[in-house]
């Protein structure tokens, strides 16, 4: 029970080592990497946002969540990105005054949206747009989705008396990602393919909707994935739809995108999806929904429980080669060292459990939980050996 308690401490001394860790990290700017997994929600009917332990990252509307809500959010382990439009105006927006009293800042109607495209080259844009990454730095957010950074490329924008030239639309939105970074914020790259080499290096992340239909997932590969920048995918479609699954596999292997299949609503239902290792009849029964890396390596976990208790067994049995007298006696000792390590193995594994409960499952600690357990059947091991 002494080295028990020993390997109780250790293991809490090393939670407490990478919350320490996770908490100086929240002081510096967040930088999502290649693997990071995500949900997003921007229903506006979504007031009551529940937390998910498979999911490293919640892109929710910077408008319709309060502070409390972020702050409890991150609380449970989440990072959060704050979306917003930086290309149109919502006029139910809180803000939307702000750009409808400036002249000639408000334009055209979007065709598939209830929004309006914005004249980013309007000098008076900057100012209101500053405003709402104060907000997003005053609400907490980790980073900021800033949408409609494309607006050069849409037709109606094309057919302006003075159109929005490529280089306005770089020029603006690099000034989005120094406005972020001045804010203690990341900012992700929404879609807008055409320009991601001139613009990779200025934002932290990529957002990418449908690549599969565009011909736009490899785009990454050389861009985002080289430095190790996550790149967020939605797709839209029928998860029990064979040709659809099979369409955004051969799209997306091997390319390490995070992917997630939504609706078109981004209420928090969602299907992850692994091109490289996925299993349909899940996908289609939405068990997918459930899969994190926390899954496999609790999976591993058990494994490496089971791998253990074999070579204690098999060497048990090698010693009851001895004489009986010895044997008997062995046998007994590993009966009750093998009792105290089950006992000792479930006391260690209730107090991880209780730790991760306040904490939020994740990789370190497992990794950690399954080191100190290594650690203690090789105590068990020599313990015998010594008898």
């Amino acid at each position: 029970m002494v080295f028990t308690k020993i390997l109780l401490c250790k293991e809490y001394s090393l939670n407490s080592k990478y919350l320490k860790y996770k908490n100086n990290k929240r002081n510096e700017l967040w930088k999502p990497e290649v693997g990071t997994t995500w949900n997003w929600i921007l229903d506006k009917n979504n007031n009551d946002i529940k937390s998910d332990y498979n999911v490293d990252v919640l892109d929710i509307d910077l408008f319709d969540n309060d502070k409390s809500t972020i702050e409890l959010l991150k609380s449970q382990g989440h990072h959060i990105i704050c979306y917003f439009s930086a290309g149109t105006i919502e006029k139910w927006r809180p803000d939307a005054e702000k750009f409808l009293k400036v002249e000639g800042l408000v334009r055209d109607k979007m065709d598939e949206w209830n929004e309006n495209y914005l004249d980013i080259t309007n000098p008076q844009l900057k100012p209101i747009m500053a405003d709402r990454f104060k907000l997003a730095k005053e609400k907490g957010c980790d980073a900021v989705e800033a949408d409609n950074i494309d607006i050069y490329s849409h037709n109606k924008v094309k057919k302006w008396k003075k159109p929005i030239s490529v280089e306005d639309q770089i020029n603006y939105d690099i000034w989005l990602t120094e406005v972020a970074h001045s804010n203690g914020l990341s900012i992700g790259m929404k879609n807008d393919i055409d320009n991601i080499d001139k613009l990779h290096k200025y934002f932290d992340f990529a957002i990418n909707e449908e690549c599969y239909d565009y011909d736009e997932c490899g785009y990454y590969a050389d861009t985002f994935i080289k430095e190790n920048k996550a790149v967020f995918t939605a797709a839209y479609g029928d998860n029990c739809d064979e040709k659809f699954i099979k369409k955004l596999e051969n799209c997306t292997k091997g390319k390490n995108l995070s992917i997630i299949i939504k609706d078109m609503e981004l209420d928090q239902e969602y299907i992850y999806f692994d091109p490289d290792n996925y299993i349909f009849d899940d996908i289609c029964n939405g068990n997918n929904s459930n899969v994190s890396m926390n899954d496999n390596n609790n999976n591993n976990s058990n494994n490496n429980n089971v791998n253990t208790n074999d070579n204690n067994n098999n060497y048990s049995n090698n010693n009851n080669n001895d004489d009986n007298d010895n044997s008997n006696n062995e046998k007994n000792n590993v009966d009750e060292a093998t009792e105290i390590g089950e006992e000792n193995d479930n006391e260690l594994y209730n107090s991880s459990e209780n730790i991760d409960s306040n904490n939020d499952i994740n990789a370190v600690d497992i990794y950690s939980y399954n080191l100190i357990k290594f650690i203690y059947y090789l105590f068990i091991l020599f313990y015998i050996i010594l008898l």
